[in-house]
């Protein structure tokens, strides 16, 4: 023989992108983890906190999008099916934002988890790290392998509706007071959430279902909102009552 056979050949290939793409994974979520966590730090703390700097490192958007940027990044180039890549991006999304609320909130920013309060904040905020991560990553993986213009459209459309509800919420609730500089940043952020599927547009025989699926933004931003503001506020009494529960 002077080589090995064809199926030989694709099974070790799928073994050596199978490995690459678990360490992808791993170390996309670690070092995307540790970037955002100790930026989302660095804005806090050194910066104004009505400062466009500061106020970014409060909301979530960065945070939808650095998982949604990492779930593409450990599968472009790599020959995956479909399912494995929404997995992959889906799990680099997870951990991309656990590792993030640890630097954020855990360990090592407070030295233990008994300081603040950060207990029940690390805690909660790894549940949502876990939804909104994977969701996140899982999409722009879909986003990036995915053949029909129609379902990368409606994946990068997840992500922007995501981007824009946070801030319709804000907007709805208040947030901004009368504090132009706030205010001017969440209208913005929600332009930059309606954009999001224009912006990743793919191809460009898709544009005139983008627009649809953009005008279906809207609304779907404006009921997220409302969705946010009802899970916000159980959960904020379901995190006073653990705390009165557990530290009296």
């Amino acid at each position: 023989m002077l080589g090995r056979s064809v199926p030989d050949q694709l099974r070790s290939l799928e073994r050596t992108q199978g490995i690459e793409l678990v360490l992808r994974v791993a170390a996309g979520g670690v070092v995307t983890g540790v970037a955002l966590g100790s930026w989302c730090r660095w804005a806090g703390e050194s910066r104004d906190g009505r400062s466009v700097m500061g106020i970014l490192s409060e909301l979530g958007a960065p945070w939808i999008l650095a998982a949604f940027a990492i779930g593409a990044v450990v599968v472009a180039g790599l020959r995956v099916s479909r399912g494995v890549a929404a997995a992959a991006g889906g799990v680099a999304g997870a951990a991309a934002l656990i590792v993030a609320t640890y630097v954020y909130y855990g360990p090592a920013r407070t030295g233990g988890l008994g300081v603040g309060g950060a207990e029940l904040a690390t805690v909660g905020w790894t549940v949502g790290s876990v939804v909104v991560g994977g969701i996140s990553g899982a999409l722009a993986a879909v986003w990036l392998t995915s053949p029909r213009s129609r379902l990368a459209t409606l994946a990068a459309a997840g992500v922007g509706t995501a981007v824009a509800s946070e801030a319709a919420f804000h907007l709805r609730i208040g947030s901004a007071g009368d504090e132009a500089v706030i205010f001017c940043v969440l209208v913005s952020q929600v332009a930059i959430g309606l954009a999001t599927p224009f912006a990743l547009l793919r191809d460009r025989r898709a544009l005139p279902m983008t627009f649809v699926i953009a005008l279906t933004c809207v609304p779907a931003s404006l009921i997220a909102g409302q969705v946010n503001g009802t899970v916000f506020d159980t959960g904020l009494q379901v995190s006073r009552g653990l705390r009165s529960f557990f530290l009296g």
